[in-house]
């Protein structure tokens, strides 16, 4: 008998809480920001999404292209941004977020190249990865294929 107060107790419960979970209403997302530089569906501003994952591109950022996104319920944030930059540049940068030095890694550790922010691939890869002190896991990739104007393409989470 015990038993099955236990059970129908557990049950009531369980349903309670669905119940509350359907009725209370979900977060919305953040509308899309305007930036041009952005991909589409992107929802938080550069400068928020940079300074969250302590990515500064630097000052000669050239083709800089960004997709951001906040989740409306977990509160995790995503970014990807690609630019091309000098070999100066790229200095800067490294120096300004910490990066240790990228090395040459096996094709197969690269992350999964995209359309936007792009590369669609990777020619000369140099990749590291890291976690910012929050916690936040961030992977760098320097396609060094024109090693004057090197390409960055930064993949980070929290």
């Amino acid at each position: 008998m015990t038993g099955w107060l236990i059970i129908g107790g557990v049950g009531a419960l369980v349903v309670c809480i669905i119940a509350l979970t359907l009725a209370s209403p979900f977060p919305e997302r953040a509308p899309n920001v305007a930036d041009r530089r952005a991909c589409p569906d992107s929802n938080v501003e550069l400068q928020d999404i940079t300074a969250a994952f302590d990515v500064e591109p630097p000052p000669d950022a050239a083709e800089l292209r960004f997709s951001s996104d906040a989740h409306p319920m977990f509160d995790e944030h995503t970014l990807r941004i690609s630019f091309r930059t000098t070999p100066a540049g790229l200095r800067t940068f490294l120096a300004a977020s910490r990066f240790a030095t990228p090395r040459t890694v096996a094709q197969q550790e690269l992350p999964a190249p995209d359309t936007c922010p792009g590369p669609e691939s990777f020619r000369r890869p140099l990749m590291t990865e890291d976690q910012t002190p929050a916690g936040s896991s961030r992977t760098l990739v320097v396609d060094m294929f024109d090693p004057a104007h090197p390409l960055v393409y930064i993949h980070a989470v929290d």
